[in-house]
């Protein structure tokens, strides 16, 4: 088994049962062949508040409020969905930024 790094920022710790000012940092265990689609599919299945803001494995939608990014990648979905993952890659849920 691979294992990736999940990286959520602050604003998003609930998503982990977590409240706190620094990230959350989780490793991972993938099958060699796994794409961030399957690994979102995977921790919205297991977690109702990642499905909830991050990922609805029923409509394949990523929400509105969040940027995915794997290795420093912006990834923009759903077209980038079947992204292969690899072993020790990072991948860091963001808030996306508004205001004026």
């Amino acid at each position: 088994m691979w294992k990736v790094q999940l990286k959520i920022s602050p604003f998003f710790g609930y998503l982990m049962h977590q409240s706190s000012s620094d990230w959350i940092i989780v490793e991972v265990e993938i099958g060699k062949q796994t794409s961030i689609g399957d690994l979102l599919n995977d921790l919205a299945l297991i977690n109702s508040e990642f499905r909830a803001s991050v990922f609805n494995p029923e409509t394949g939608i990523v929400g509105s409020q969040i940027d995915i990014v794997v290795n420093q990648t912006l990834l923009h979905f759903p077209s980038e969905m079947s992204t292969r993952l690899h072993n020790g890659d990072i991948i860091i849920l963001l808030p996306v930024n508004t205001g004026g």
